[in-house]
């Protein structure tokens, strides 16, 4: 059987609903609603059936479909479990690799990605979407994988939190030349950084976040590790948008300042 659509809660609920009273109406049992709605069957879609067979063996047979149909939700769902499992294996092996490669021949654009993945379960579950603008032809840098990697998990780890209750929820990432340098952009749809911390937020231990959510460090750390590779970090921050800038010099002297 193909994948069902999948749908959204209010979606489900009314469809169920719809299928519940339709097997209320006819008689037939109703428990099994959840399993067919979960399918993406609907009550239009039995009705045809209904003048065809008595309540019992309906009922029956509606038992068995109900029963087959969670068996194969199932087994496509652990499939699906075991292809997510793996992907995050692969992304973690790639993110731990990252801090053991040498300064040099860094490929900017698989870190954000990697990283991106890292973040799969949080943008799946805040139903986040991303927008990827990637360059696809930029040149590798010499640079430190795992602490550039640290600049894009403090960054989009701060974009998921400011978004995690806005109705919008779009995450951006794009990446291009910009003469000399890399030019790195993550954007957010979330509440923005309100004005009276914007002077603030690469304070080491200054955090707008609630106790117990945030060190005050993610931001700082950030700078640094920009700052270690001769780059550059700005942001523009108003209610809606948030956008960090990193950038990142192509060439740089052998040695970090």
């Amino acid at each position: 059987m193909r994948n069902p659509k999948r749908l959204d809660e209010l979606e489900r609920s009314d469809r169920e609903e719809e299928l519940t009273q339709w097997l209320k109406a006819h008689q037939l049992p109703m428990e099994v609603a959840a399993a067919l709605t979960e399918a993406g069957i609907q009550a239009a879609q039995i009705e045809p059936l209904a003048p065809l067979m008595t309540p019992e063996s309906a009922g029956h047979g509606l038992h068995i479909l109900a029963a087959d149909l969670e068996e194969a939700n199932l087994t496509r769902e652990i499939e699906e479990a075991s292809h997510r499992i793996a992907d995050l294996i692969q992304a973690v092996k790639s993110y731990s690799y990252m801090d053991h490669i040498a300064t040099e021949g860094v490929d900017v654009e698989a870190g954000i990605d990697v990283t991106l993945r890292m973040f799969q379960y949080k943008l799946k579950h805040g139903n986040m979407e991303v927008k990827r603008h990637f360059d696809g032809n930029l040149p590798k840098i010499r640079a430190n994988g795992g602490e550039l990697n640290q600049i894009w998990t403090n960054l989009i780890d701060n974009a998921i939190y400011a978004m995690w209750h806005t109705p919008e929820k779009t995450l951006e990432v794009r990446t291009c030349m910009e003469g000399a340098n890399i030019l790195v952009e993550i954007a957010d749809s979330g509440t923005g950084i309100p004005p009276e911390a914007q002077a603030r937020v690469f304070d080491a231990f200054y955090t707008t976040k609630p106790v117990g959510k945030g060190t005050g460090l993610g931001l700082d750390i950030v700078y640094r590790i920009v700052r270690n590779h001769h780059g550059a970090i700005s942001f523009k921050s108003e209610p809606g948008r948030t956008l960090f800038q990193v950038r990142l010099p192509i060439s740089r002297p052998e040695k970090p300042a």
